[in-house]
């Protein structure tokens, strides 16, 4: 079950210099971390009471149900970003809670669904990092989706195996996910990826047997972990059902993420050509949309996902490469925004080209 709590928002908007929201962050990673401390601490103060409460009721029978190794003295995951705490107690035994005031909902994890992208060269990417002289060297990014394969030619020696989120172990490459990784970070002469000398950090929420498949839950902290880890952008191949919750728990995840400075990007579905079709968590304010094109980047794609949903028109970009070729070009803006110029203090950077 999911607890979600009513936790007051403490991120702050203001860097250092008077450079706001999160293009100030970008140009100051050590205040990220600063601010990321702070709201995840908050969060931790505020359920301590209701997770010690849980942790003693709880037997050791049913903490040993836990999948993971990495928290074995507890039957509890903690996402601040969203204000939730996963637990395996049963419903019954969360009923006593209820009434607490910090409480506001009680929910289930809910099932990731993969997104695939179409690739292309129609968008550029050659003539960029010429005239500019960027690769993505030094920018970590981070791929939520299934394993990457870290002996790939093509991203050897260029790729984080971060986290596991999935009941399956490490050593299974994925090959959406290595795909995803080679269109972003590919070395290779040929089919070289959009920017070559980037880190791919690896967070796996997909597993060979979808049974085995992390949650939404599951996804959030990965998004949670790619911050913490110092990720500069994060690249989500997924969606969470419909968007049509604008205070969906994955929706507030990227809000607050993007408010700390964490560039996310996500497909917008394959759901089209219908209207309001856009996947959650598209409807996020701190997340950016692509949908996809044919390979001329001239024709919408049929099955393009399409707007409007509550708190959003549409895709915010649409790309031959869909989101993948989007991710590195925040890669280059990351790496040096004074290339594309500056821009306003914006939810949505739109100011790149």
């Amino acid at each position: 079950m999911v607890l979600e709590f009513n936790a007051p928002n403490t991120v702050v908007t203001e860097a250092p210099g008077g450079a706001a929201g999160r293009e100030g962050v970008l140009l100051n990673r050590g205040h990220r971390s600063e601010r990321v401390g702070a709201t995840r601490e908050a969060f931790y103060r505020l359920i301590a009471p209701v997770r010690s409460e849980l942790e003693r009721a709880l037997a050791p029978a049913i903490r040993s149900f836990r999948e993971s190794a990495d928290d074995l003295g507890s039957s509890s995951d903690v996402c601040w970003l969203n204000d939730t705490m996963r637990t395996v107690a049963p419903p019954l035994q969360l009923a006593t809670l209820a009434e607490d005031p910090n409480l506001a909902r009680i929910g289930i994890p809910r099932a990731l669904s993969r997104e695939l992208s179409k690739t292309a060269k129609a968008v550029r990417a050659v003539q960029f990092r010429t005239n500019h002289n960027l690769t993505g060297k030094g920018i970590l990014v981070a791929v939520i989706d299934g394993e990457v394969d870290a002996t790939h030619p093509a991203l050897v020696g260029r790729v984080l195996q971060k986290k596991n989120f999935t009941k399956e172990s490490w050593g299974h490459p994925d090959g959406h996910g290595t795909g995803v990784a080679g269109i972003i970070a590919s070395a290779r002469k040929t089919l070289m990826g959009m920017a070559p000398a980037a880190t791919i950090a690896s967070y796996k929420v997909f597993a060979t047997n979808p049974a085995d498949h992390g949650s939404e839950f599951d996804a959030t902290l990965a998004i949670q972990q790619a911050l913490e880890d110092g990720a500069m952008i994060a690249n989500c191949s997924w969606g969470v059902g419909l968007a049509t919750n604008p205070d969906s728990r994955e929706t507030r995840a990227c809000n607050r993420a993007w408010d700390l400075g964490l560039v996310l990007i996500k497909s917008a579905g394959n759901g089209g050509p219908g209207k309001g079709t856009l996947t959650s968590p598209a409807n996020a304010r701190g997340i950016i949309v692509v949908g996809a094109t044919d390979r001329t980047g001239k024709t919408l794609e049929n099955y393009s996902s399409r707007g409007p949903v509550p708190g959003k028109g549409g895709p915010d970009f649409l790309r031959p490469a869909a989101l993948c070729s989007m991710v590195c070009s925040v890669s280059f803006l990351a790496e040096r925004p004074e290339a594309l110029g500056p821009g306003p203090a914006s939810p949505h950077l739109t100011w790149w080209g």
